[in-house]
């Protein structure tokens, strides 16, 4: 009840769920996939729109993308190793791809399969030979978890309307691969905490983090905001917040409780990226 409670109150929660049902509803009459060109964030590529959620979410040509230009800019370097969780349909994975170039890896983590295909199919068409795709969910520790199976599909309690998929730990996800992560990139519809708590041993090593905080989703899993600094330290960062899409990401101090969805930008301090 407070989760429904606390979406209910948040303007900017209302505004996006209700745009982007309309874009969807909109966007299902006589859909088949095709493929556009687009630049996002000054990078140039092809890009396969599988289904009625990518046309709402990606087609458009031109996307200035103040987010990833700042995930660019500040925090991944050549030679850097991703753990993308939340990989979609790839628009991020693309652009990580190329800032990490031919030394670094990305690891594009996807648990809902009509996802993965789409995702695949775009790592295909752009030749992207550094991007390995893990067809799981990650969370806080390892076994199955239930998830809407929808394209934007989140955790939940399980039921006939949800798909089991098998869960990781990114702690044991890079023992399994045997790398560690220089930057962590987090979109998991308000399964931040969890996540988190299962790379406690990766966030040791002061990684630069990017994630998109949930905020009046994570009462669902019985975290508020506030929770998620119990594993990243901030004295150990630069912060910025990006409050609104399209807005330039601007400093920020952990005393702010934003009250909908943002994404933090974690830039190591005194650290080479």
């Amino acid at each position: 009840m407070e989760n429904v409670l606390t979406k209910l109150t948040s303007p900017k929660w209302l505004r996006e769920a209700i745009s982007g049902r309309v874009r969807n509803l909109a966007n299902s009459f006589n859909f088949s996939p095709f493929v556009i060109e687009r630049e996002v964030a000054g990078e140039k590529h092809i890009f396969y729109i599988g289904n009625v959620t990518g046309k709402s979410w990606y087609n458009s040509r031109t996307d200035i993308s103040p987010e990833m230009t700042m995930v660019g800019r500040e925090l991944v370097r050549p030679g850097a190793i991703v753990f993308e969780c939340g990989a979609h349909h790839g628009a991020q994975s693309i652009l990580l791809s190329r800032w990490v170039g031919t030394g670094g890896k990305v690891v594009a983590i996807e648990p809902i399969p009509e996802n993965v295909s789409i995702l695949r199919k775009n790592i295909e068409i752009n030749n992207l030979t550094n991007v390995l795709v893990v067809d799981r969910a990650v969370g806080s520790g390892r076994g199955h978890l239930s998830m809407a199976p929808n394209s934007n599909g989140s955790v939940r309690a399980g039921g006939k309307r949800t798909i089991s998929v098998e869960s990781i730990t990114l702690d044991a996800l890079a023992e399994e691969l045997k790398i560690i992560p220089t930057f962590l990139k987090i979109d998991v519809e308000g399964y931040e905490y969890q996540v988190l708590e299962g790379a406690r041993s990766i966030l040791a090593t002061t990684p630069a983090v990017f994630v998109e905080v949930h905020t009046p989703t994570l009462p669902r899993y019985g975290r508020k905001f506030e929770d998620l600094w119990k594993f990243i330290d901030p004295g150990k960062y630069d912060i910025f917040i990006q409050d609104e899409d399209f807005k330039e990401p601007e400093a920020y101090s952990p005393a702010n409780v934003p009250s909908g969805r943002v994404h933090l930008f974690f830039r190591p301090r005194a650290a080479t990226l």
